[in-house]
C-alpha cells in the first residue's frame, strides 16, 4: 500500500497492490459525511500486460498497461499513470508485480535533454 499517489489528471490518493486487484481510490472527500465523492480505478490481475517505472524529479512514477479489453467492451489497450511513489521502491513494486501478477515492471530511462 503507498499513500499520496497520484493518477494522471485527476489527484492523489492510495495506491494498492493485492491478489484481488490493483487499486487507487482518491484521497478527495466532499464537504460533509453525506456529500462523499470518491473516484476509484481497479485493474484485475489478468488484463494488467506490463509495467514500467521511471524515476523524474523527487518521486518514481509508472505506467500500467492493460491489454485490450481487459475486462471492459473495448478493444482498445488502456494505461495508467501514477506517481508519488519513492523513488528507492522500484525493487518493492517490482517483485509485488512479479509475485502477484507474473509481470516484469521494467525501467524506462528519460533524458533531461
Amino acid at each position: 500500500v503507498w499513500k499520496h499517489i497520484g493518477l494522471h489528471g485527476h489527484s492523489v490518493g492510495t495506491f494498492t497492490a493485492d491478489p484481488a486487484a490493483i487499486q487507487w481510490k482518491s484521497a478527495m472527500m466532499g464537504a460533509s459525511d453525506d456529500d462523499d465523492i470518491v473516484t476509484s480505478r481497479l485493474i484485475p490481475p489478468r488484463s494488467v500486460a506490463s509495467a514500467q517505472w521511471t524515476v523524474f524529479g523527487r518521486s518514481g512514477h509508472i505506467r500500467i498497461q492493460q491489454k485490450p479489453g481487459g475486462g471492459s467492451q473495448s478493444a482498445v489497450a488502456l494505461e495508467l499513470r501514477f506517481d508519488g511513489f519513492p523513488p528507492t521502491d522500484y525493487d518493492k513494486v517490482r517483485k509485488s508485480f512479479q509475485r502477484l501478477y507474473n509481470v516484469d515492471v521494467t525501467r524506462h530511462s528519460m533524458s533531461s535533454c
